[in-house]
């Protein structure tokens, strides 16, 4: 049986067997059948508000973790069941049982046949084919569509002259569902501004979030909508009345080196070249990197030897005098013992399960961000004929104080998680340290050493407090209410700008369509258009935005269309593949029309286009032809523009831009090789942490971790590899 009522004591249950559960707790319990390992699904999913996101344009295998600790003698037995979750307007969830299920080691998702929503799937594993001795478990799935291709003909940027022009949504957008070419379920919605720019890359610079544009930016989160400040401010009354933080203040201004006697050094970390079939238990394994994949290692913490450990003069004391004293009074604690107190509760507070700050943290620090993105884009529009921005502008002048304020704020909170997680990766080893000079009844642990390297020591425990301390006062000082009310003045001005800029000969269509009258004065000011263009398709919103600036001499339509990777997000371990159009010209026109490319940096927070140095060296093709061909090799996160200009006979000129945006590589995780517990002959590859941004913008912690991920592991040796493993967790 899986689950049973009954006492857990330790690791074994009512029935002797091993059990899950809190100890001597009378409740339910997970009985582990034998020959098979407790985890079945990844911890992160077992929750209903925390399911894997999987998109319905993916194909998942998703395998139990448990392992078969008797696969000579014994056959583990399968059984998959999916269920579909709704809720109903009272609340009241119901399941219904989906028409898949699977007797294999793993279980097929092909969510395109399926609605999107939230799922349960659960697995039934055991032994022998009537499930005599078995476990389940469930896990939490949240199928949704991914957002549709959006694309206005024409590219990002272009070139467009006096007279109507046809904006064509339709053509190049789908759903992933329906593929390329097939734009049916697809709902479309535009907007237009103008601006007078007298310059394409000056319209390129400006970004103005579709949030703004179609009024969603209401609903969005920001940083003064969180409770950070105040568990900030919650730590600041405690920090101000302890002890702890008194004694680090007092150690932190001691001038000189403090007394060797306390100079506990623990080596960090180190690092051999591993030898298969030469491992002798000590060994790490060498880091490499090819153009694919960054493979990830485990280094082994080594601990001084104990007798490293009697110079310290406690030690010497106790040895001359060890006879017990027996004290018949109430003793209170001592300054020594409060600090030790107050310290393992900060460290519980920050590190160790249940405790939530440090995602309160990053969650607050990623909203800050976003504010500071938005802020910064409107540093964009100067120089443009706009009232309030212009230059020593009082507008300007508190919008640079605002900026920096809030950069310097965000840097402290990166020093501040950088500070926690450098802690965390060396809380097995200063707990060690806390244990020793309490089983040494040592003083003042603050003042032991860490080794950093062969020479140099560190205070980890004084300078993972003081650093800790300083950002908290430093954020508790910041005049908080002045920077949202700033910010939402600014947002407001930001609405404003939107509404005041719409375009007025704009002719929106619902069949995926638009027409744009640009009048001969537009031709002459110089203005500039951002078209938007929202698609909508069963739950899902893509958003595309085309930058077309007006000039004289009736420039050719020129459209760039793309060939391979080259949409929404661009790979780095791929080439990129475009080709340029002019659908408006004639046969002799194209038989002598001149092309030409240029590729410019446009760096996604500033957007301020710069030459990229020696790009044609990463051309495969010639860069006077209709065809764009390059290398791969792009940084990772990064944006490009690709420009191609087409001369006719005559001297008529048009240009057109494509925006690229280099993917982000999956980050966050850990990947570690070790021997198998259960087998001498076998090792144990375990990948957890990692997080992918999907198909958004930015990298966003707080959701990215529930991205779908692929694993693969090789084996490599000195001549070759060969392909172990890959799927999913």
């Amino acid at each position: 049986m899986a689950n049973e009522t009954g006492l857990c004591t330790g690791n074994i249950s009512y029935q002797r067997e091993p059990c899950e559960g809190m100890a001597n707790e009378t409740g339910l319990c997970t009985v582990i059948p034998p020959c098979l390992t407790s985890e079945v699904f990844d911890q992160n999913y077992l929750s209903v508000d925390s399911p894997m996101v999987v998109y319905t344009s993916a194909k998942v295998i998703i395998e139990a973790l448990a392992q078969n600790l008797c696969f000579t003698n014994t056959s583990i037995f399968y059984s998959w069941e999916l269920f579909k979750r709704m809720t109903d307007n009272n609340g009241t969830v119901t399941e219904i049982k989906e028409n898949r299920t699977s007797s294999s080691f793993y279980f097929s998702l092909q969510p395109h046949d399926l609605k999107p929503g939230l799922y349960r799937l659960h697995v039934k594993i055991g032994f022998p084919e009537d499930f005599t001795h078995w476990m389940g478990e469930s896990m939490y799935l949240k199928i949704e569509h991914p957002p549709p291709n959006t694309f206005i003909k024409g590219g990002t940027g272009r070139y467009i002259g006096e007279g109507s022009v046809t904006l064509d949504g339709k053509s190049g957008s789908y759903s992933l569902k329906n593929g390329p070419g097939d734009p049916s379920g697809l709902v479309f919605d535009w907007a237009c501004l103008n601006f007078v720019t007298n310059d394409i890359y000056k319209l390129l610079s400006f970004k103005i979030d579709p949030l703004f544009v179609f009024l969603e930016q209401q609903n969005v989160e920001k940083w003064y909508d969180t409770d950070f400040l105040q568990e900030v401010n919650e730590k600041l009354i405690r920090i101000n009345a302890s002890t702890l933080y008194t004694h680090v203040q007092s150690l932190d201004n001691a001038t000189g080196k403090l007394t060797d006697d306390y100079n506990v050094t623990i080596r960090e970390r180190y690092k051999t070249s591993y030898v298969a079939g030469q491992d002798d238990g000590s060994s790490g394994y060498d880091s490499y990197v090819n153009n694919n994949y960054t493979n990830y290692f485990y280094y082994v913490i080594e601990t001084r030897p104990f007798q490293d450990f009697f110079h310290i003069r406690y030690m010497k004391e106790l040895y001359k005098d060890a006879q017990p004293k027996i004290f018949k009074e109430i003793v209170l604690p001592d300054d020594n013992e409060v600090v030790r107190n107050e310290y393992n509760e900060l460290v519980n507070d920050l590190l160790y399960e249940g405790s939530s700050f440090v995602e309160h943290l990053m969650d607050f620090l990623d909203l800050l961000s976003d504010s500071y993105l938005t802020m910064l884009s409107l540093y964009n529009f100067e120089g443009v004929p706009i009232e309030d921005l212009t230059t020593n502008s009082p507008f300007l002048i508190v919008l640079d104080d605002w900026l920096r304020t809030i950069k310097d704020i965000c840097d402290d909170l990166e020093l501040m998680n950088s500070t926690i997680n450098t802690y965390a990766s060396h809380v097995d080893i200063m707990e060690k340290g806390l244990q020793l000079t309490d089983y040494i009844k040592m003083d003042d642990f603050l003042q032991l050493y860490i080794t950093k390297t062969e020479k140099k020591f560190e205070h980890f425990y004084l300078y993972f407090l003081r650093d800790f301390y300083n950002i908290i006062l430093r954020i508790n000082q910041v005049d908080w209410n002045r920077l949202e009310m700033i910010e939402k003045n600014y947002t407001n001005w930001l609405y404003g700008l939107v509404d005041d800029n719409r375009c007025s000969h704009f002719n929106p269509k619902t069949d995926g369509y638009a027409e744009l009258q640009v009048q001969r004065q537009d031709v002459v000011n110089g203005v500039g258009y951002l078209i938007y263009l929202r698609a909508y398709f069963e739950g899902s919103y893509g958003y595309f935005v085309q930058h077309a600036q007006t000039i004289d001499g009736d420039p050719p339509e020129l459209e760039l269309e793309c060939r391979l990777n080259c949409m929404k997000k661009t790979a780095t371990t791929s080439i990129l593949s475009l080709v340029a159009v002019c659908p408006s010209c004639s046969l002799s026109e194209l038989t002598n029309a001149k092309f030409s490319w240029n590729f410019k940096h446009f760096p996604i927070d500033t957007r301020k286009v710069a030459d990229y140095p020696n790009w044609q060296d990463m051309m495969l093709s010639d860069t006077n032809n209709r065809r764009f061909v390059m290398k791969a090799g792009l940084a990772q996160n990064q944006g490009y523009i690709i420009e191609a200009t087409i001369t006719l006979p005559g001297g008529r000129l048009s240009k057109s831009m494509w925006i690229v945006t280099t993917d982000y590589l999956p980050y966050g995780g850990s990947c570690r090789v070790e021997r198998s517990t259960h087998f001498a002959d076998q090792w144990q590859v375990t990948a957890s942490g990692w997080k992918d941004e999907g198909f958004r913008d930015r990298r966003d912690k707080r959701i990215d971790w529930k991205e779908h991920l692929n694993y693969r592991i090789d084996q490599v040796n000195s001549e070759d590899s060969s392909l172990l493993y890959y799927g999913c967790k």
